[in-house]
């Protein structure tokens, strides 16, 4: 069998034309890989970015609880005119209730604020907080509101802020046992 040179070259350019489709189609593997690989990074990364957003923003909550439970704390001590020693009373006060009832330390915060502002001092909110609460729960009142209703109801029969407890419990005794809301005798 006699070889020609035409013969060579075009055996030649059919494995240069085979290398070629080959080198092309390994090529077009690889990118196909390397966009799925891509994919599959972006939705790694997607993740990531969440997880690290909710564990801010999970962060950032409390902190931004605490301040307003800070600054409600705050409040009573200047509108009641507190020391430092009654404040800090006040302060673990709050959080003791936050922590062992229904209701957060913010909610007593807010509470002691309205209670500060009608004039009670420390020794008053102490003794009379835990009523006050008792009858928001009895009533379903929130506990800013119930406090202002007892304390309104206080004032207005010429009661003593000592006795805020009787009073919540009279108010609540009056709405459970009738159609009445704590809203109503407010």
């Amino acid at each position: 069998m006699a070889v020609s040179a035409s013969g060579i070259t075009a055996g030649k350019a059919y494995v240069v034309i085979s290398a070629i489709d080959n080198t092309k189609h390994t090529l077009g593997r690889i990118t196909l890989n390397l966009r799925a690989a891509a994919v599959e990074m972006q939705q790694i990364g997607r993740q990531i970015l969440m997880g690290t957003s909710v564990a801010a923003l999970g962060a950032a909550l409390p902190i931004r609880q605490y301040a307003k439970f800070e600054d409600a704390m705050l409040a009573v001590r200047g509108k009641m005119g507190a020391t430092s020693a009654d404040y800090q009373k006040l302060t673990q006060l709050a959080q003791h209730l936050g922590e062992t009832t229904s209701y957060t330390a913010q909610q007593v915060a807010e509470s002691m604020v309205i209670m500060a502002q009608m004039g009670l001092k420390a020794g008053d909110i102490t003794e009379s907080i835990e009523g006050i609460m008792a009858g928001a729960r009895a009533t379903g009142t929130e506990l800013p509101a119930m406090a202002d209703y007892v304390l309104t109801a206080v004032r207005a029969f010429g009661g003593e802020f000592k006795d805020a407890t009787e009073y919540a419990d009279v108010m609540t005794t009056a709405c459970n046992n009738s159609a009445l809301t704590m809203e109503d005798l407010g």
